[in-house]
């Protein structure tokens, strides 16, 4: 098997976030307990920790169930043309990421506007520029972006 091997990508990406959620959770044990908030600052880092380890374990072990089933493999034309147009999103999305995190730290833009931005950045990077997506894009980011500052401001005590 190479690393082009759809099993081994798989299993690599599960491990990457194993080790991901283990460098969280080692992080988030060196935060000082809660004094004031009802949770504490680790809550957060924690709860990330554990949906990342969840999310690499149902990849890898989809990708064992699909090996040990004998599943067919994707054709290798389709299969690089995939993953070369995956790139260029990926890309698409780590630059809007980086935007994102810009305008909300150094610009001080509101968290429910650069979110909604963020989310019709990412949606049409991912899905494509298509006006009715937009919309949808649009809707949804301003939805939960208000949610998650609902969510914040509400049970965990952010302001920003």
């Amino acid at each position: 098997m190479t690393l082009r091997h759809p099993l081994v990508r798989d299993l690599a990406l599960c491990i990457a976030a194993l080790v991901l959620a283990a460098v969280l959770l080692i992080g988030a044990a060196s935060l000082p307990p809660p004094r004031f908030e009802p949770i504490g600052s680790a809550a957060l880092p924690r709860a990330m920790a554990v949906i990342i380890a969840l999310l690499g374990l149902i990849v890898g072990i989809g990708a064992l169930r699909r090996h040990v089933s004998g599943a067919p493999l994707p054709a290798e034309d389709t299969a690089s043309e995939a993953a070369q147009g995956s790139s260029l999103k990926s890309l698409g999305v780590f630059v809007g990421l980086l935007i994102y995190v810009f305008a909300l730290d150094k610009l001080r833009l509101h968290f429910e506007v650069a979110t909604t931005v963020f989310v019709v950045w990412s949606g049409c990077v991912i899905g494509g520029f298509k006006p009715r997506s937009i919309l949808g894009y649009a809707i949804f980011g301003l939805l939960l972006s208000l949610l998650v500052a609902w969510v914040l401001r509400t049970w965990l005590y952010i302001e920003f």
